[in-house]
């Protein structure tokens, strides 16, 4: 790749807003930067809505010397879901991809030279409401890679890094208070 720096920072107003879920029927702006010394044919904003893609092209609305900044607007959907966003950049001969980064946990991404993986939007109803019944519940969640994870003697076939497995679900740090024949019968 030739001297090229490009940014979107999805956790950024500057870069995107309005930042975080965002209702239906929303304008949505989307900004990249770009610092190359090179001309820019194109800024396309490359979007997954309703099930199929749009292409956006997106403008120049800043420059200054070599950094320019392009915006892209979008409306959300009528209805909730997810739009699945990243950019494509073509200077003369060269293509530029630039999409989430490896964790694809938003915020800054990276330059690639083939299709990236996607920033997403989550897209709501503002009238959505919350079940009385829920506001009171006790959500449980069940991480499945955590059952049956080694041989009935007890090696771990998969331990994870920073991970700290019990032998039982009762024996943990906190119970080294507990009286060690209380432990023994946990």
């Amino acid at each position: 790749m030739k001297n090229i720096s490009i940014l979107h920072d999805s956790h950024k107003l500057r870069f995107r807003s309005p930042f975080g879920a965002v209702p239906c029927g929303e304008v949505v702006t989307l900004s990249l930067e770009l610092s190359l010394k090179e001309s820019v044919d194109r800024v396309i904003l490359r979007l997954w809505k309703d099930h199929r893609e749009e292409q956006v092209d997106m403008v120049l609305s800043e420059e200054l010397g070599e950094k320019r900044i392009y915006s892209g607007y979008i409306s959300t959907p009528p209805k909730a879901g997810l739009l699945w966003y990243f950019f494509i950049i073509i200077c003369g001969e060269e293509t530029y991809y630039y999409g989430n980064n490896y964790e694809n946990l938003g915020g800054i991404g990276r330059i690639y030279n083939h299709e990236p993986p996607s920033y997403q939007i989550t897209v709501f109803k503002k009238e959505a409401t919350t079940p009385n019944w829920f506001k009171e519940s006790i959500m449980y969640q069940i991480f499945v890679d955590r059952f049956c994870n080694g041989y009935d003697e007890g090696e771990i076939l998969n331990p994870k890094k920073h991970c700290v497995i019990y032998p039982r679900w009762m024996i943990h740090r906190y119970m080294a208070s507990v009286p060690k024949q209380a432990r023994q019968s946990a």
